[in-house]
């Protein structure tokens, strides 16, 4: 990335637009004194793979589905004042490139049915889109127990229709992965939430303010 201590930006240019090459190049390099840096990859316990510079964990990636697949990845937020969730979540493809996505803000009481909620939203999502194969990935390992306690479904009306949209005709792979792996499924949540406009909005283009989490997945998804 740093070629004659000026940065060299020629592979990014497909991927940065303009002006985010511009700043980029008015940032002084960080040069050490042998002018290279140190990477070490190494797999988690989850089998994320996580990138540490200089033996300092950075963060665990995100990582595309294996091709013929899709995965979504959904995201619960909630606030107690005014008892308010949101909810949001992504469909992405083997390349890493955006399919489709969406934010919701409702009334809910706790963050576990924020995580359901969000979860069916994205469920019949992908269901509506007419993708048959699925990863579905979800960082509430609570959202997982339940789903496999089947006593616990009479209970909750939102767990009955997420059970009802996993009995379709087709294949969900639902998987757990660490917080630090859903950033942009978070990121639309929290929009939804900010927005306090009850009900849920669908994109065909990803919102701006999730493009530079995207960005970075795309660094990390293969």
């Amino acid at each position: 990335m740093v070629r004659n201590e000026t940065w060299c930006l020629d592979n990014l240019y497909t991927l940065l637009p303009a002006e985010a090459q511009e700043s980029l190049s008015k940032i002084a390099p960080q040069l050490t004194l042998n002018r290279a840096d140190k990477w070490i990859w190494s797999p988690s316990a989850t089998g994320c793979y996580t990138v540490r510079n200089g033996g300092t964990l950075l963060h665990e990636v995100w990582k595309a589905p294996p091709t013929g697949k899709i995965k979504l990845n959904t995201y619960g937020s909630w606030r107690e004042p005014g008892a308010f969730i949101g909810g949001g979540g992504l469909l992405r493809g083997a390349d890493g490139g955006w399919l489709h996505g969406f934010w919701s803000c409702g009334q809910g009481q706790s963050a576990f049915m924020a995580e359901l909620e969000a979860l069916r939203d994205g469920l019949q999502m992908a269901w509506n889109s007419g993708y048959k194969d699925i990863v579905a990935e979800v960082d509430s390992r609570e959202t997982l127990h339940v789903l496999r306690d089947a006593a616990s479904h009479a209970f909750c009306p939102v767990l009955s229709e997420v059970v009802k949209l996993l009995s379709y005709q087709w294949r969900v792979d639902l998987q757990w992965i660490p917080r630090e792996c859903n950033a942009t499924a978070d990121c639309l949540a929290k929009l939804g939430l900010d927005g306090g406009i009850l009900g849920i909005s669908y994109f065909e283009r990803p919102p701006v303010e999730v493009e530079p989490l995207l960005l970075r997945d795309s660094f990390s998804a293969f």
